[in-house]
């Protein structure tokens, strides 16, 4: 039976994951650009990832949260990712 990384330890994982996405228009990180909202990892480190997209006519829409749940799955090999796209208003705060 293998050890599972503490919470901390895997919501740091994935987020470095995060750091090695880009936004193919702009030459920034979806982490570093905000389009990540929140890593939330439980108990039993099943993962839910809130993140949101430059736009609503985003170019990616349908690729971007396609590629975020694959490069994390490969790398953290996690028992649950669920991910949850928003598309907030302007202005509006979380």
């Amino acid at each position: 039976m293998s050890e599972t990384p503490d919470t901390s330890a895997l919501g740091e994982k994935i987020v470095k994951v995060l750091k090695t996405i880009f936004d193919p228009e702009i030459p920034v990180d979806i982490y570093e650009l905000g389009l990540i909202y929140d890593v939330l990892v439980n108990e039993d480190n099943e993962v839910r990832i809130l993140m949101t997209l430059t736009s609503p006519n985003c170019p990616v829409a349908e690729t971007l949260p396609v590629e975020v749940e694959e490069k994390v799955n490969r790398s953290t090999r996690l028992r649950m990712l669920r991910l949850k796209s928003l598309l907030i208003r302007p202005g509006h705060k979380i």
